[in-house]
């Protein structure tokens, strides 16, 4: 099986996010995030709640985006729907109005169910492309974003657009099964 490029950038910033969730005190992970990553998932259901947020943003929904937030972001904004859409959409403006995303590999961040953590390549309306790493732990039996942080792209990094649709008014990522 072959990596995608960028894949130990990913890793390293996945357990640098998880450790620093830890040691802060936020705990979204309980106590064994910060462990090596297992191997990849099946990231059908983990992409479904990362594009369902995406999109909910994208109709100026942020009512709906909140659903797919864990209770810990939840609590973080008081359970306001509204003010979190405002954080999103004055701190993260490539997340709340992409141009364009395309889903990267999800992957464990312990095996046995710790957390996942999705990459998701974001080309904001200007067309600077980021990495935007999605943090996702399991709530109530469901996957929920736990935390979302931008990267940039390293210089020898392209994003490949095949899997991205665009369109006025809807955005189709088709997703590629592994």
């Amino acid at each position: 099986m072959s990596l995608l490029p960028g894949f130990r950038r990913l890793r390293t910033l996945a357990l640098s996010l998880g450790l620093t969730l830890f040691m802060s005190g936020i705990g979204i992970l309980g106590g064994a995030q910060a462990q090596t990553m297992a191997r990849p998932i099946d990231a059908l259901a983990v992409q479904a709640v990362v594009r369902g947020q995406l999109e909910a943003f994208q109709k100026n929904d942020p009512v709906k985006a909140f659903t797919y937030a864990s209770s810990g972001v939840k609590a973080t904004f008081e359970n306001n729907p509204v003010v979190f859409g405002k954080m999103v959409q004055t701190q993260y403006p490539m997340v709340y109005r992409p141009k364009s995303f395309k889903f990267e590999q999800a992957l464990e961040l312990q095996e046995g169910g710790g957390g996942l953590v999705q990459s998701v390549l974001i080309e904001s309306q200007q067309g600077e492309t980021v990495r935007a790493v999605y943090l996702l732990i399991k709530e109530a039996g469901a996957w929920k974003v736990g935390g979302v942080f931008l990267a940039p792209l390293e210089e020898d990094e392209t994003p490949e657009a095949e899997n991205v649709t665009r369109s006025p008014d809807f955005l189709l990522v088709k997703i590629k099964e592994t």
